[in-house]
């Protein structure tokens, strides 16, 4: 039996959604919680790739196509992830980090590029990001990672709404 909701969340993240299927068991525990995700990106083809890999209707994937998209949809968006590519027109992705350095349950920080090197995932761990991704990896992986991302936010959340 389970015994509490962050149990239940981590039952959930068990059930990863088999391709093809439409029916999700990760569902339900998202429907109370921030589902979006901020997709970063001045490729329009990143974005359409991220929406297909998350196909679920669950997600409510927002973009922008630069630094300062980015710091307009925070503030317009509550969002649990963010899917940042290393390199933008007008910044980085450590800019995007500084627009949420402040808040008291930031979002997940997942950065997307080219080919990984372990100089930039080292950087992206040590500044807060949450993890790293290049665009050779399958669409599991990539579904895998933003959960993950997703949960780390829900309980970081839960966790300072405790001590609020």
């Amino acid at each position: 039996m389970v015994e509490s909701e962050t149990d239940e969340l981590i039952s959930g993240l068990a059930n990863v959604r088999r391709p093809g299927s439409t029916h999700s068991e990760f569902g339900h525990w998202l429907n109370l919680r921030i589902r979006g995700i901020l997709s970063v990106s001045s490729a329009q083809e990143e974005h359409d790739a991220l929406q297909r890999v998350l196909c679920d209707p669950m997600w409510n994937i927002v973009r922008a196509y630069s630094c300062r998209q980015a710091s307009v949809q925070l503030c317009r968006d509550r969002v649990a992830v963010i899917v940042c590519r290393d390199k933008l027109p007008d910044g980085t992705w450590r800019d995007v980090l500084s627009y949420i350095a402040e808040l008291i349950s930031p979002p997940s920080v997942v950065v997307t590029c080219d080919k990984i090197d372990e100089g930039l995932r080292s950087e992206v761990h040590e500044l807060g990001g949450f993890d790293i991704l290049d665009k050779t990896l399958d669409p599991e992986t990539i579904t895998h990672v933003i959960r993950a991302a997703w949960y780390h936010h829900s309980v970081l959340s839960e966790t300072m709404e405790a001590l609020h």
